[in-house]
């Protein structure tokens, strides 16, 4: 699958040392004050009350169109029908399929906790001004820092290779264990108890595509996976 592909080919990528030219552009940094956290950085990050019932694991890439058009059509009736409600919590998961995306997920991941979902939120409704730009991750650094990331901690934790090779870790557990081969996927948890459906979610999605189908809008639930 063309999918899986770009999955081998990425980690390909990641695997191997850093390119001369990039190291030649790393900005000059105090080493103290650019040390990244990676375990704080890959922490889940909750959206919701951590308390709900049902917790909703969404796989997506930063420059996956689909998982763009869920978090600008379908989200925000995900969270005013079962997050804000206290049914159920959503917590993000990297699933990156491109180095760019790599790039954006660290910046992301670097932000403070409670700047993430904003963060990510700006990073998906500049997607396709970001990521087709000429050189995608210095447009897509303008984001964090009109979030107020400094542009110099930003670099760092997008040259971080502590942290991507966690992200890849991750991205390789979630194929491992839930089969992911394509963004967005969610998945649905009952405490520790696994669902194969989620029958609010299913309707809460209807009611975003139908107020989408009026603006002639997708909402990026259409090629979505139930793993």
């Amino acid at each position: 699958m063309m999918m899986k592909s770009a999955f081998l080919a990425l980690l390909l990528v990641l695997s191997l040392p850093a390119m001369a030219e990039d190291k030649a552009a790393a900005p000059k940094t105090d080493v103290a004050a650019s040390k990244i956290d990676v375990v704080a950085a890959t922490a889940d990050r909750v959206l919701g009350n951590p308390d709900a019932p049902v917790t909703i694991y969404e796989y997506a890439s930063m420059t996956c169109s689909h998982c763009a058009a869920f978090h600008k059509f379908g989200l925000p009736t995900i969270k005013k029908e079962l997050i804000e409600t206290g049914k159920a919590k959503l917590i993000f998961r990297d699933f990156p399929l491109d180095n760019f995306a790599v790039k954006a997920a660290a910046m992301a991941r670097c932000a403070p906790a409670d700047k993430f979902y904003p963060l990510v939120s700006m990073i998906f409704a500049e997607q396709e001004r970001w990521a087709r730009a000429s050189a995608p991750d210095e447009a897509v650094q303008k984001i964090g820092a009109l979030a107020g990331m400094d542009p110099e901690y930003i670099k760092a934790c997008m040259a971080d290779e502590d942290l991507k090779k966690a992200m890849m870790a991750s991205m390789q557990d979630a194929q491992k264990t839930y089969a992911i081969d394509a963004t967005p996927t969610f998945i649905f948890k009952k405490g520790d108890e696994r669902m194969m459906e989620y029958p609010d979610f299913t309707d809460a999605m209807k009611k975003a595509e139908e107020a989408a189908k009026a603006s002639g809008e997708k909402t990026g639930h259409e090629d979505h996976g139930h793993n």
